[in-house]
């Protein structure tokens, strides 16, 4: 349905507001992978970048620590871990599991809460229905505290996830359904803009598209750049066609970039695709 592009067009009304807005994400085979999006929440806090060397990230988060009142010595350890550090956390191999699990929540919980009173916060987590276990029990953490704080947590979902706190008094939900037909003719329109575009030919894109604004603008887009304008003919049948039809026609050196990047996974870190890369700039 587009949640991701809504939420992208979110973020770009937010331009010129004074808030911060941290990003997440679940993906289809990460629910064994503890942590995965709340790794994305600390980095996007911290300002780590992928291809940042150890001692960097140490100096991120250490200056993270300090900026929102927080002790880097009682805190850095922790987080660290979570980012895979094995020295100067020797301080935790005393303590047991769930112990350490239940103070690095506090900390991140502590340093989004102390942020948040510096200015309005926005924490972004996309795909929940594909959350791995412990990110899920972080929320649920997180969201205790969310009521009388600045903080807006904005997740999207599929429909048969439903998250832990929904049962409480201030969440919000928003369902997406589909566009009627009127509002998606606007959106045909939208990206036609003067172009000569056939009734006929609107109402098959319609028809096929069942007001998915998504496909809805894939289509038309396609049907601009490599259909016919005048007839039905061409026209993909699902979104998956018009995207396979749109790779088919790349060059074939993007070809295998793109086929290699899909291996990876949904987010590609540069360093690792250019680490793979054997077919040339």
């Amino acid at each position: 349905m587009g949640q991701s592009r809504l939420l992208r067009e979110f973020h770009r009304s937010l331009t010129a507001q004074d808030v911060d807005v941290l990003q997440g994400g679940c993906v289809s085979y990460g629910s064994a992978m503890p942590y995965l999006p709340v790794l994305d929440l600390l980095r996007d806090a911290c300002d780590i970048g992928e291809a940042d060397p150890p001692e960097a990230i140490r100096e991120n988060v250490r200056r993270h620590l300090q900026a929102v009142g927080i002790a880097p010595q009682e805190g850095e350890p922790y987080l660290l871990q979570w980012l895979g550090w094995q020295e100067g956390v020797d301080k935790l191999t005393a303590l047991s599991s769930e112990t350490i699990k239940t103070r690095a929540f506090e900390i991140l919980r502590q340093m989004f809460l102390k942020r948040s009173q510096q200015r309005p916060l926005i924490i972004v987590v996309e795909d929940l229905h594909w959350i791995d276990k412990s990110s899920e029990d972080f929320l649920v953490y997180l969201s205790d505290s969310l009521a009388s704080a600045s903080i807006l947590l904005l997740a999207t979902y599929r429909p048969g996830y439903r998250p832990p706190w929904g049962d409480k008094s201030y969440p919000t939900q928003i369902a997406l359904p589909r566009l009627t037909p009127s509002d998606s003719l606007t959106v045909v329109q939208s990206i036609l803009r003067k172009k000569t575009f056939p009734h006929s030919l609107a109402q098959i894109i319609l028809e096929k598209t069942d007001g998915n604004p998504l496909f809805l603008e894939e289509l038309t887009q396609a049907i601009i750049k490599h259909g016919d304008m005048r007839t039905g003919a061409a026209v993909p049948d699902t979104l998956q066609g018009v995207l396979m039809a749109r790779i088919d026609r790349l060059p074939d050196g993007t070809k295998r970039l793109l086929q290699t990047a899909a291996i990876l996974g949904r987010s590609v870190p540069m360093h690792l695709l250019r680490a793979i890369w054997r077919f040339g700039d």
